[in-house]
């Protein structure tokens, strides 16, 4: 068995850390207690939910039938509704915002970024970087600065992306205002002359990844990785780039570009 002694109804903040990490690592627990995760742990992480416990909801998800996942989805916003600091806090409101019911704001934005899984938020990583941007002194702001933009924002029309409480949601690709929409944002804060700062080199690379594939040419070496540009440009325009090449900077904007390459690769077949 994996359950203390603790009833769910009478958990402890400690009994419910517990719980929330065998519910994080669900998939690596042996099947025989798979029914010990959904009698126990998830009643009493849902009693007192950890602060941060993202990484238990996809786990819990996992471990429950269909019939069950929107009761238990129910109950986590519930659950998340008392915990305003909490990450399911803002997972609960961005679920609203998904579903129409909600709006991003910068405040909101601030904790998505904080606190979710970036690849939750991407297909809205355009609309979340506009809003960040209308903060007092974002270009200080350690979290929106850390954040790769160019890997969410630069993607496919209609690639899906699972998110635990909604429908898998399709990135809407670049906009076509986006670069003006973002330039006008840093002009009318700290000027966009900001963007040369080391300190923003994710939206330094986003914006003349932008421009490049705007006025038609090919894209200046990167700062977060000298191949990210090509994020923004279309397939049949990209040069042979060797499978050693694409490695050397951001982890994930490697990724991407790998993956843009198979997809290439595979065209070409």
């Amino acid at each position: 068995e994996v359950r203390p002694l603790t009833a769910p109804d009478s958990a402890s903040k400690g009994s419910a850390w517990i719980a929330s990490r065998l519910l994080a690592s669900a998939a690596e627990v042996s099947p025989d207690l798979i029914e010990d995760l959904r009698s126990w742990a998830i009643p009493t992480w849902l009693a007192n939910i950890p602060d941060s416990s993202v990484d238990s909801l996809s786990g819990a998800c996992k471990i429950v039938g269909e019939s069950e996942r929107e009761s238990l989805l129910n109950s986590v916003h519930m659950a998340a509704g008392d915990k305003p600091k909490s990450d399911l806090n803002t997972w609960s409101r961005f679920v609203r915002v998904i579903e129409g019911s909600g709006r991003l704001t910068p405040s909101l934005c601030n904790k998505i970024v904080r606190q979710l899984p970036m690849e939750w938020f991407a297909p809205f990583s355009g609309h979340i970087l506009l809003n960040l941007l209308k903060m007092d002194q974002w270009w200080n702001n350690a979290d929106l600065c850390s954040i790769p933009w160019a890997a969410l924002v630069l993607r496919p029309i209609g690639e899906l992306h699972q998110f635990p409480g909604a429908n898998d949601v399709s990135h809407p690709g670049v906009s076509d205002d986006l670069l003006v929409s973002l330039e006008e944002a840093i002009g009318s804060g700290p000027g966009i002359e900001i963007i040369d700062e080391a300190s923003i080199s994710n939206i330094h690379d986003l914006v003349m990844s932008l421009r490049s594939a705007k006025e038609g040419l090919p894209p200046p070496i990167g700062r977060t990785h000298p191949l990210v540009g090509w994020l923004a440009q279309p397939f049949h325009k990209w040069p042979e780039i060797a499978h050693t090449d694409l490695n050397g900077g951001n982890s994930l904007i490697t990724a991407r570009l790998f993956l843009a390459r198979s997809r290439i690769i595979r065209e070409d077949i």
